[in-house]
């Protein structure tokens, strides 16, 4: 059987400077990083949470809503909200590993935003209505 997350377990610093939602947020990531919440742990209720805690049910929804955005955890119909089956590392975005092998070796260059590249005066709009609008060139007679 999964695991459940203890209440008094969780404590809030209401002087600090960081925020109820963030500190709930980061009091149960952490408890999911460090494994302590595995695969298919539930969650308190927002309700059961709140009142723990001491604060409005709105701040646990916050936390909530961030962990289900990160992908930590899951809303499940009847179920409340579970950790998820793979939680995925927190980490800091990198663009690197997006690219394909073959764009990241690529080399860009810094480019001129000169003129030289632009034609000095538009051969035609882009757009038959552009011209009878007004805003594209006067056709030649």
């Amino acid at each position: 059987m999964a695991a459940q997350l203890d209440l008094n377990q969780i404590t809030i610093d209401r002087t600090g400077t960081v925020s109820l939602a963030e500190q709930v947020y980061d009091a149960i990531e952490s408890r999911i990083a460090g494994g302590i919440l595995g695969e298919n742990s539930r969650l308190p209720t927002t309700r059961e949470l709140a009142a723990a805690l001491g604060v409005n049910r709105g701040t646990v929804q916050t936390a909530y809503r961030r962990l289900q955005e990160r992908g930590l955890v899951e809303g499940r119909v009847g179920s409340g909200n579970v950790v998820r089956r793979h939680s995925p590392a927190v980490s800091q975005f990198r663009l690197a590993g997006m690219l394909s092998r073959r764009a990241s070796e690529l080399q860009v260059e810094q480019s001129d935003p000169s003129m030289q590249h632009f034609p000095e005066e538009p051969s035609e709009p882009a757009h038959p209505r552009a011209r009878r609008s007004g805003r594209g060139p006067k056709p030649t007679r």
